[in-house]
């Protein structure tokens, strides 16, 4: 996020992204167990981005919505195909210390309740 070009090494950050061919992820198993699970370890009081569902709504219904979101999470993994919604992150930089027009100042932070 807060990178210089000119020290970054493009080919080495190229070759470690490197897809491996013929990769297929077929032993990952998950249940709808594990779905009510993760919405179990949200905060309900959490701070929501612009858009998404409240956490506290989340975890209110989780047993509700644990079905549909295994089945999406499942059809994803059986087609190979991620839908474009799931591959987006929100990242907001959050200041730590020091002057604030130093980017080095600043660290990310992912919203980790981002469930669908």
């Amino acid at each position: 996020m807060f990178s210089d070009p000119d020290k970054a090494d493009i080919e080495e950050n190229l070759n470690a992204i490197k897809p491996i061919e013929d990769a297929e992820l077929t032993d990952i198993q998950f249940s709808v167990t594990d779905i009510v699970e993760a919405i179990s370890e949200l905060d309900p009081y959490s701070a929501t981005p612009h858009g998404d569902i409240p956490a506290r709504i989340l975890c209110s219904c989780k047993n509700t919505i644990a079905v549909p979101l295994w089945l999406l999470r499942k059809s994803s993994f059986d087609t190979g195909r991620i839908p474009p919604d799931l591959k987006m992150q929100y990242i907001t930089p959050l200041f730590k210390k020091g002057n604030k027009t130093d980017a080095e100042n600043y660290r990310q932070l992912s919203p980790s309740h981002r469930i669908l």
